[in-house]
């Protein structure tokens, strides 16, 4: 007991150097690239710890050299996770993500340890007992959720491309519907495929061309 105290307590000292490393990174190389390397991160070091789980490394567990390494990530890697879901989402909706979020969180709270017991194989879903037996698959599970966040992150720049170019056309179209209300001429203020239904002027040449503004009104308008 005393040994396995010993132990963890390097597994926490190496959270702590992982959330200031993850403090700071995100500013040198983004959020999303510090996403991708804590997922994939999380998935080698939990994965290792799995296979390796009765190696030793001189006096050393393996399995506690990896914990160690993926304390570095998985504990301090939530530098990342927390402001990134408000940071994802458009300013009004922002309280919305980190609701979301956070919701998330918690289900994970409640299914991960339910997932942990039933590959233990225990009857008992509340305190389930860890058994040898089950360090390898629960481990592999862990690391498969680890490979699950990185490739979300590798996929964030698609999203991202698809949300820019999704914001970009709606900006542009509520640009066309104020620049053909606010069209000098007297005749009918619409969109169509926009242009304006009677000079079919863009929307940059609305106002702004003194052909148009001087254009008188076409008898058919109404």
């Amino acid at each position: 007991m005393g040994t396995a105290a010993k132990y963890f307590v390097g597994i926490s000292v190496a959270g702590l150097l992982g959330r200031a490393l993850f403090s700071v990174l995100p500013a040198m190389i983004g959020r999303v690239w510090s996403g991708r390397l804590l997922g994939f991160a999380i998935a080698v070091t939990l994965g290792a710890a799995a296979l390796l789980h009765d190696a030793f490394v001189g006096p050393l567990p393996w399995f506690v050299v990896m914990l160690a390494l993926g304390a570095i990530f998985y504990d301090g890697g939530y530098c990342t996770l927390a402001p990134y879901a408000t940071e994802v989402f458009p300013t009004r909706l922002a309280a919305r993500g980190s609701g979301l979020a956070q919701s998330a969180n918690g289900l994970g709270k409640i299914i991960g340890p339910l997932c942990l017991a039933l590959i233990a194989g225990s009857n008992d879903l509340v305190s389930a007992k860890a058994t040898e037996a089950a360090i390898q698959p629960a481990f592999l599970f862990l690391a498969a959720c680890g490979a699950m966040l990185g490739l979300a992150f590798a996929r964030l720049l698609f999203a991202h491309s698809l949300i820019a170019a999704a914001m970009a056309a709606k900006q542009l179209a509520d640009s066309d519907r104020r620049f053909v209300r606010n069209c000098p001429l007297p005749h009918v203020e619409s969109v169509k495929g926009m242009r304006c239904n009677v000079c079919h002027g863009t929307p940059k040449q609305i106002g702004q061309s003194p052909w148009h503004a001087a254009k008188p009104r076409p008898p058919s308008a109404t």
